[in-house]
């Protein structure tokens, strides 16, 4: 029965082991899950961050910008114009 003893002492203190890797990697699980939502959650943070900068962007347009790019299309109309007007003759 010596042999039998000493079996089933060693298999308690593996099954001790094994119980506490066990809670060893639930733990780092749970951890590693929390770190996920985290993330998950600064990712959505920062895509909206992205969204309202280039909206913003595109809302920072300014008046003098505008008037700008008038001027630089209408300069480039008659600028075609005028070649349109070489080629017809």
């Amino acid at each position: 029965m010596g042999e039998r003893d000493q079996l089933i002492e060693e298999l308690g203190v593996k099954l001790h082991m094994l119980s506490k890797k066990f809670i060893d990697l639930k733990l780092k699980a749970e951890k590693l899950e929390q770190s996920q939502k985290l993330l998950i959650e600064e990712n959505k943070l920062l895509r909206k961050n992205i969204r309202n900068m280039k909206s913003s962007k595109m809302l920072s347009i300014g008046s003098q910008d505008i008037k700008d790019t008038r001027r630089d299309l209408t300069r480039l109309i008659h600028e075609v114009d005028r070649c349109i007007a070489l080629l017809s003759v």
